[in-house]
């Protein structure tokens, strides 16, 4: 449940094939330990996240005392942000192969705002749009053995859906705004104003 760093070997990757096992990338917080302050200016610099987060946690991204904190608690960020292709080169290369790759995050930064930033960095790292919501939902929940009611959308299935206010296979970031929350199929939430 977190990404590889060293380049996977093709002998592994042929025995993940043929293992019923998931990749995990958690792609984000080796992002935020490769750079938490640039990680985190990209995060807020979007205004549907600016706005999601209080005044109070905002201050405390944007000071240098917070990624100077990270920096300093885990000094290896250098090794970790050379490593960053080899980990998005694992993720395409998985994936392509046919290990099944679910979306996880490891975000405490941001809880809320997690999958759409896992997503945006499977796209960035060369899945579509598409491919990272299958990961996020289908993939994710057949990796917890849930799959027999929730991960799609068919009859059924529990119905707990998120109903957007723009196409998140445009724009994984679109996957923020939310227009109505759905547990059940009964509506329980809609958007903040």
């Amino acid at each position: 449940a977190h990404g590889v760093l060293d380049p996977i070997d093709d002998q592994t990757l042929a025995v993940m094939r043929s293992r019923p096992v998931f990749y995990v990338p958690t792609m984000d917080i080796f992002e935020f330990l490769a750079d938490a302050g640039g990680f985190v200016g990209g995060v807020i610099s979007d205004p549907w996240a600016e706005r999601s987060l209080s005044p109070k946690a905002l201050a405390e991204f944007r000071s240098d005392a917070y990624s100077s904190m990270y920096r300093e608690r885990f000094p290896n960020f250098d090794s970790v942000q050379s490593r960053l292709p080899v980990l998005r080169e694992n993720l395409r290369r998985l994936h392509a192969a046919g290990v099944p790759v679910a979306l996880g995050t490891d975000m405490w930064a941001f809880p809320g705002l997690g999958v759409s930033i896992e997503a945006d960095l499977f796209v960035k790292a060369g899945l579509t749009p598409l491919e990272a919501i299958r990961a996020a939902t289908q993939t994710a929940a057949r990796s917890l053995s849930i799959d027999a009611d929730r991960g799609t959308l068919e009859p059924g299935k529990r119905a707990d859906i998120l109903v957007l206010s723009a196409d998140p296979v445009r724009d994984p970031k679109n996957l923020r705004l939310i227009d109505a929350v759905y547990k059940r199929g009964r509506r329980v939430a809609s958007a903040k104003p």
